[in-house]
């Protein structure tokens, strides 16, 4: 197996621009685009060595893990969002309608 590494290099290459306030807007990038005009002028460009931290694939798993629950709870909440505003179409469209909303569309969820 292949020793981790313990540094890191990268080139970081920083960008300014006016934003709609009139204030100065600063982006770094680790990669120098290929189209400018959204990030503005390059106004810097440095080399730095990171320092990595030690990591097993225990930790490595566990840090996946947490992030796919991450991901899953802000799915979860984007698809009851999705699932209220067609709840509320329904209900309206029933009110238009004139029909009674049935009893078990009245009942609390919880």
């Amino acid at each position: 197996m292949k020793a981790q590494p313990k540094t890191l290099s990268v080139t970081l290459y920083i960008y300014a621009k006016e934003g709609f306030d009139k204030q100065v807007e600063f982006n770094t990038l680790t990669c120098a685009p290929a189209n400018t005009t959204y990030w503005g002028a390059l106004i810097h460009q440095q080399d730095v060595e990171i320092t990595l931290p030690s990591i097993n694939k225990s930790d490595l798993i566990h840090a996946q893990i947490n992030a796919l629950k991450a991901e899953k709870e802000k799915v979860l909440a984007s698809a009851q969002l999705e699932v209220n505003r067609i709840e509320d179409h329904i209900q309206s469209l029933l009110c238009i309608e004139g029909q009674p909303v049935p009893a078990a569309d009245m009942e609390l969820p919880y």
